[in-house]
């Protein structure tokens, strides 16, 4: 039976060792099982347009939102934070996340600090 994994990264397609392991890993289970893997990158940077910026009073109604990305031939989803400006806020787990994470049967956590697992706490 496939199982569905998402593998949690923050800021997937930004240069670096954090990227390379997230697209190792997303092509080894692509190609070596018969699970189904999909790449979600969380925002790391307060201009993020797909988080609620306390900046930008027209994103306060909204949810952080999720936006298509594409990286060296890899299609991934970016979501944003809740709250972009505050660093710790950027690793609160919120309800657009969560949605995406509760439909997985397996989430795999690849970043250079733990604080990035904290995002999956309330995921089901």
């Amino acid at each position: 039976m496939s199982k569905r994994i998402v593998i949690l990264t923050p800021a997937f397609g930004s240069p670096g060792g954090v990227t390379s392991v997230a697209a190792f890993l997303f092509n080894a289970i692509r190609e070596h099982s018969l699970h189904d893997a999909t790449i979600v990158s969380v925002s790391t940077s307060r201009y993020d347009r797909a988080s609620r910026r306390a900046v930008d009073p027209s994103s306060w109604g909204t949810a952080p939102t999720v936006e298509e990305g594409l990286y060296d031939g890899v299609r991934f989803l970016h979501v944003g934070a809740a709250l972009a400006e505050l660093e710790p806020a950027r690793y609160w787990p919120h309800r657009t996340l969560n949605k995406i994470l509760a439909k997985s049967d397996v989430v795999l956590v690849v970043s250079g600090t733990p604080a990035c697992a904290y995002l999956d706490k309330r995921c089901g």
